[in-house]
């Protein structure tokens, strides 16, 4: 799936901050400009910078909150302040010899270069995963557990709090039994990746539709394949 959201965009914004910390390091940093004090302030700066990174990235493990949209915009918002940004320059503004306006020509002309290698990079970078999968599956499962992890990791399969996988998407068909008391004999369980399971329910002796319900989740975790898409 195609994720969006609001904090792709913000998480841009945080990586150009760190582009613009990054090309003036020295004149944030450096003990020509700065005091002691000074200093202190910046560097609690940029760690709560990185706090607040690593607690959205930690709230990116919940289900619905994508952390490849978060470190991708951080990733292409740190590339756009490269490319947009000027490093601050604290010499005197003189007026322009010729060689100095060429010089400028020559640096707007290489910004130029520079957004448009970034906007390519965006669309071949984009292309590149949207023509490796068929828009169902991710296609790069291995990485399922760096966006979602089931917590907490100390309960069993059947309590955590919340599951990353796409069991809630099940669905099926339950057949009754031909007696008195109406149970539930036969599931036909409708798995996420399309396949179909049939499961006895004789075992569980019920005929409340909301207790199977209920648990086809659980049903899907113990028979389903490829239940990550």
């Amino acid at each position: 799936f195609i994720s969006v959201g609001a904090s792709g965009g913000i998480f841009g914004y945080i990586g150009a901050c760190l582009a613009d910390i990054f090309m003036n390091w020295s004149l944030i940093f450096g003990k020509e400009f700065n005091d002691w004090g000074e200093a202190c302030q910046h560097i609690w700066m940029v760690i709560w910078l990185f706090i607040d990174v690593a607690i959205n990235c930690f709230i990116g493990l919940t289900p619905m909150v994508d952390n490849f949209t978060h470190m991708g915009g951080m990733f292409y918002g740190f590339l756009c302040g490269l490319a947009l940004m000027d490093r601050i320059k604290l010499a005197p503004r003189t007026s322009q010899t010729r060689k100095q306006s060429l010089r400028a020509a020559d640096d707007r002309a290489m910004r130029f270069i520079r957004i448009m290698s970034i906007v390519l990079a965006l669309i071949a970078t984009s292309l590149l995963v949207m023509l490796s999968t068929d828009g169902m599956t991710s296609p790069y499962p291995s990485l399922k557990y760096y966006s979602c992890v089931s917590f907490p990791p100390w309960k069993d399969k059947y309590s955590k709090w919340w599951y990353c996988d796409n069991c809630g998407m099940t669905t099926a068909e339950a057949n009754i039994k031909d007696d008195d008391a109406g149970n539930y004999d036969i599931l036909l369980m409708h798995c996420p990746n399309g396949d179909d399971v049939e499961l006895s329910l004789d075992e569980y002796a019920t005929n409340d539709r909301t207790w199977v319900e209920d648990h086809l989740p659980f049903f899907c975790r113990d028979n389903c394949n490829d239940i990550y898409f």
